[in-house]
């Protein structure tokens, strides 16, 4: 209310990020939602495995349990939080407003050592998240830009990927992600404004 007060027009975005957070108080009050998909937990930040257990690892996810997770499969999961991303669209969409997968991915940095799913894996991955969120008109964010998972690094890290040395800086980009960015992000060539 004060924020609005101020500036009325002003576009606010609560990030859903806890447990014992809904957003559904927040989006009561017209105030946009963004969430952290960090699902299948055992996938997205896994503990320390071998390079070998790394590359038996394929998407969609077949967890512990014998479960298959895919992408529609991690929007349900709940992890740590008190909603899904599933419930977070139903709560935006039941009070009309935006909603944003603020950040998700999957990351090894807890790692402590340069291994990492395969190409193929991480692509297979990238590509059914982003096919989840277009089919269900929901934004979102890369959450994990730099390190061994991510499009650019300190120093070439994964042995089938090509890299490129960004001039200027001390980082490589991984060229293969780097396309496919490009490739998924055909489908949202228009500007979206999350706050409707």
């Amino acid at each position: 209310e004060a924020i609005r007060a101020y500036t009325p027009q002003r576009c606010i975005i609560a990030d859903i990020h806890s447990g014992n957070l809904t957003g559904e108080s927040m989006a009561r009050l017209g105030v946009a939602l963004s969430y952290h998909l960090y699902e299948p937990r055992s996938f997205c930040a896994p503990s320390v495995l071998s390079q070998q257990d790394m590359e038996s690892i394929q998407w969609p996810y077949i967890a512990k349990d014998g479960r298959v997770i895919d992408a529609e499969q991690a929007m349900n999961e709940l992890g740590f939080m008190s909603v899904s991303a599933n419930d977070l669209i139903a709560a935006a969409k039941q009070y009309n407003v935006g909603v944003t997968i603020g950040e998700f991915g999957a990351f090894a940095e807890q790692l402590d050592q340069p291994y990492w799913y395969s190409l193929e894996t991480q692509k297979a991955f990238l590509r059914d998240m982003t096919d989840t969120f277009q089919a269900k008109g929901v934004s979102w964010c890369y959450g994990v830009w730099n390190g061994v998972s991510g499009l650019t690094g300190d120093y070439p890290i994964l042995n089938d990927t090509p890299y490129e040395k960004l001039a200027g800086t001390t980082q490589y980009m991984n060229t293969e992600l780097l396309q496919l960015f490009r490739e998924i992000n055909q489908w949202d060539s228009e500007t979206r404004n999350i706050c409707r």
